[in-house]
């Protein structure tokens, strides 16, 4: 699986590339004097509608991966000893050492971002190819309105109060006071020390 994964993402990274520089192509010509090159122009733009359904299919297919992943993850946690899971995800030998020996296959690859540790040491971001299986899961979570429900409760748990301000008007346009967040409270006592 994590071998489709990788494989998914190289292609969605080269097309991405191949995407961009079309509409770059097409930009070009747009804006050439006496635009002759109607030909030209309508070409790139089919290579970028063409590209477009290809990077579409690739990323059903992550997600698909990501679902398979995300479902068979108690089994692979039962399955597999945590030295395992980590060989599995190709964790670095060093940052096994100060992970908690409970952490699941999914908290692994996707919390933790560790999938090639190893390979992306210097890395300031998480880019592997399960992480981002396993983003899209999650993506596609909080676009549901079930995600979009857990996803105000954190905010109100964050910052305090709603996501938004649109409950300002379902109490008369009235300003809600809002109480501060602890969020808030901390970063605000770290300022003083």
């Amino acid at each position: 699986m994590r071998r489709y994964c990788s494989k998914a993402c190289e292609a969605l990274e080269s097309l991405c590339h191949a995407r961009n520089e079309a509409r770059r192509e097409a930009e070009l010509l747009k804006r050439t004097p006496g635009f002759v090159y109607s030909r030209s122009l309508y070409t790139l733009e089919q290579t970028e509608h063409s590209i477009a359904k290809r990077l579409d299919q690739l990323n059903a297919a992550l997600l698909a991966y990501g679902n398979a992943l995300n479902d068979a993850a108690p089994c692979i946690d039962a399955a597999l000893t945590f030295e395992e899971r980590c060989d599995v995800l190709n964790i670095n030998p060093a940052q096994r050492r100060e992970i908690d020996g409970e952490r699941g296959f999914v908290a692994l690859a996707f919390t933790h971002g560790l999938e090639g540790s190893a390979e992306r040491r210097k890395e300031d971001f998480k880019d592997s190819p399960i992480f981002n299986a396993l983003h899209r899961v999650v993506a596609e979570f909080l676009d549901t309105p079930h995600g979009k429900r857990a996803c105000d409760e954190v905010f109100r748990g964050l910052f305090g109060g709603a996501a938004d301000d649109n409950d300002d008007e379902d109490r008369g346009g009235a300003p809600v006071p809002r109480q501060p967040s602890p969020l808030h409270a901390r970063c605000k006592d770290e300022e003083i020390s």
